[in-house]
């Protein structure tokens, strides 16, 4: 079986969702389908697409499909459909202002042609009638041959016949009209939406430049490059695929991917993202990843995905509203046909009071609006950088009041220097080598070159390649190797101490790499790192959030440790191991009891990153701690009160549309019982009621129109 991304548009409606993706599962040649109506996305395990697309365009005759985003019809705001259901509002208008006249002038003067007019506008309802219902029609016939009778079609299908044989023709027309530019209306908003994710994919780049074995240059789709072919970066192209600079020297804007304006010099051997741009000097380069797996498709990949595994609020959505039509289609009947020999009156008063409650019973303004608030919020995030795995990670976000910190590379640059050495015996200085420091920098930088660590990346000074050999590094505490038969030890003190090699802690504001030859403590490395810039800021904000519990765990020197928490104004544990690591994170849950985050960038980080109730990665981390988070920032830790400010927005206009909408529902339901509302009044309750719901979801998306600027106050954002 393989796994296909469909783009889907012009579904009938919202609440159909579950009965597509229902009859696919059912289907034994699909695995796995799961039908996304905000996105259009339908992602579908199958041995047999054209079964899949058959049934599709069997239960949605009128949908459109493709494998190609792009393919898809056009969706415009002012399409043929709109200027289409325009007039006929207007006709409508026009026709009922006539009727309104002329029962005035019937009044007053004996109007002679009064029947003649009024078998003029039934005949014009009876146009806008059959027109502006065309596609409910269409739905109500699907869901009838598919023994569904409780999706909006049916139900709006129903409400207006009842209402012409009660002679209410008026007020059918008024459903079928209201109901379908609602519907337009509703399809734009979805459509609108989509414009952050949209916005990302447009930024990826469409060709690239194929150098062949003959050195000609051709344009071709990024998709079509295989790993290891050779591509040109013009000046001022964006690099289409991950890959590795072979010729040339230039200036690189990483914008894009990690917010840093700064040009950023690259040279032979070094890595490009896809996305970037290059700036001053054209570049040839060996492609490393295939297109789907080079950077910005992943992140592209990542926001589409985030709606699959839904917020609480999402799932109380879908299992609320398959219940809550079909309870209230029942008791419309109960109102209809059984209340009348209960509390009197005629079974037509009652059936029209039931058309009442039948008008408010479909759950749209909720079906649709929670998704969108949460897609929206997604996208808009994604925007500054903060990439959210899933729909209820930024649920979860809104409700953490812990959180805590990695330091290094997360906190701090992660970019170590050595900035002191002490050297225990300095006799025996091997042959080519002035002093006993220059070999053993030498010999660490060897073997650290074996490792990702930002200590590692420190020992930048190797002279002359040795012989080193069994190499193994131990997360979180130090390196193993051999050089010439010799046990050499580099890493933190408990390390050593493991080892059985005796080491003096000492209590200085660095980190410390001890190193150890043959069981004897040989050396000891200082290396210094610096808090990132806008720490200190990031920190300003969380606690302007009301998130003061911060704790940092590092296993670097207690020293160095408290240093940094002092001045973040931050609690702090030193010299942990990955395992204490992740002990001390869930003594800390316990004992705050409130929902926590943990941030951090390294391989030793992952486990903790797992167990939180929320994992944020940072970009510049290691692929494993990438991959164990929940949510990534790709630009810098700035974004992190951002992202849980984005997210109690979220939680907030999701709030507001279900109690909105669930009040404004139950008051109609009541006061169509009483008798109190009519069925214009009812339109309003069902459609009025789901468009602003549909509006208020979309406020999520101003946050993208505020201009994001180092040093701007919380409240501005």
């Amino acid at each position: 079986m393989r796994t296909y991304i469909l783009y889907i548009s012009n579904l009938s409606c919202p609440s159909c969702v579950d009965e597509l993706q229902d009859a696919l599962r059912k289907l034994q040649v699909v695995k796995k389908a799961n039908l996304d109506y905000v996105q259009g996305t339908l992602e579908v395990m199958t041995s047999d697409l054209k079964q899949v697309i058959a049934t599709i365009k069997k239960i949605e005759p009128d949908s459109n499909i493709s494998q190609d985003e792009d393919s898809l019809p056009k969706e415009h705001f002012f399409s043929k459909e709109f200027f289409l259901l325009l007039g006929l509002f207007i006709v409508f208008i026009f026709a009922g202002g006539i009727e309104y006249i002329v029962d005035n002038m019937h009044g007053e003067n004996s109007f002679s042609h009064k029947d003649i007019i009024d078998y003029v506008i039934w005949f014009i309802l009876a146009i806008i009638y059959l027109i502006a219902g065309r596609n409910v029609f269409k739905g109500a016939y699907q869901s009838i041959k598919s023994l569904s009778f409780f999706d909006e079609n049916m139900l709006m299908l129903i409400a207006s016949i009842a209402a012409i044989i009660l002679g209410h023709y008026a007020e059918a027309c008024a459903i079928m009209l209201f109901f379908s530019l609602g519907d337009y209306l509703e399809s734009r908003a979805v459509a609108k939406s989509k414009n952050s994710i949209k916005s990302l994919i447009d930024k990826a780049p469409k060709l690239a430049n194929l150098v062949t074995s003959e050195g000609k240059v051709e344009k071709v789709s990024p998709k079509d490059v295989a790993i290891g072919e050779v591509i040109l970066i013009r000046v001022g192209d964006m690099v289409p695929l991950d890959c590795e600079i072979i010729e040339g020297t230039s200036h690189v804007d990483r914008s894009n991917l990690n917010g840093e304006s700064l040009p950023a010099k690259v040279v032979v051997g070094d890595s490009l993202e896809q996305g970037v741009i290059n700036l001053y000097i054209p570049l040839k380069a060996k492609v490393t990843k295939k297109y789907e797996d080079s950077r910005m498709s992943k992140i592209v990949e990542l926001v589409r995905q985030a709606s699959d595994k839904k917020a609480k609020s999402e799932r109380f959505i879908t299992v609320f509203a398959r219940y809550y039509t079909p309870i209230v289609v029942v008791v419309c009947l109960i109102v209809a046909f059984g209340f009348p020999f209960i509390f009197g009156g005629t079974i037509g008063e009652w059936v029209y009071r039931a058309l009442v409650v039948l008008m408010v019973s479909c759950p749209c303004a909720l079906v649709i609006s929670v998704p969108l608030a949460y897609f929206g919020a997604i996208g808009v995030a994604s925007k500054y950088g903060i990439l959210i795995k899933a729909s209820k990670y930024l649920e979860a976000l809104n409700g953490v009041k812990f959180i805590a910190f990695d330091k290094t590379g997360t906190l701090t640059n992660g970019r170590f220097s050595i900035v002191d050495s002490k050297i225990i015996e300095s006799s025996d200085i091997p042959k080519g080598y002035e002093t006993k420091k220059a070999f053993l920098l030498d010999l660490a930088s060897n073997i650290q070159a074996f490792s990702n660590h930002p200590l590692a990346k420190a020992f930048r000074y190797k002279l002359n390649a040795l012989n080193v050999s069994d190499v193994k590094e131990v997360a979180g505490r130090g390196i193993k190797a051999r050089y010439e038969d010799k046990d050499v030890l580099l890493g933190n003190a408990s390390f050593l101490e493991e080892n059985g090699i005796e080491v003096h802690r000492e209590a200085v504001i660095s980190s410390i790499v001890y190193m150890a030859v043959d069981k004897k403590l040989e050396a000891i490395f200082y290396l210094n790192d610096e808090l990132k810039v806008d720490t200190l800021e990031a920190f300003r904000r969380l606690r302007k959030l009301g998130i003061k519990n911060t704790y940092i765990l590092s296993g670097d020197s207690e020293a160095k440790v408290k240093e940094i928490a002092d001045e973040l104004h931050s609690n702090y544990s030193a010299n942990l191991s990955p395992e204490q690591k992740e002990q001390k994170y869930l003594e800390l849950q316990k004992q705050f009891n409130v929902k926590s985050a943990f941030v951090g960038d390294g391989i030793n980080d992952a486990i903790v990153l797992k167990r939180s109730d929320v994992g944020i990665g940072m970009n510049n981390g290691s692929d494993v701690s990438k991959e164990s988070a929940d949510v990534i920032l790709t630009h810098s830790l700035i974004t992190l009160p951002l992202s849980i400010k984005i997210a109690r927005k979220t939680r907030t206009i999701v709030w507001q549309n279900i109690i909105f909408a669930l009040v404004v529902k139950l008051i109609f339901i009541v006061l169509g019982l009483m008798g109190v509302a009519n069925i214009w009044e009812a339109v309003f309750g069902d459609v009025g009621v789901a468009l602003i719901a549909l509006l208020n979801s979309m406020r999520v998306n101003a946050i993208e129109h505020v201009a994001y600027k180092k040093g701007q106050e919380l409240d501005d954002i």
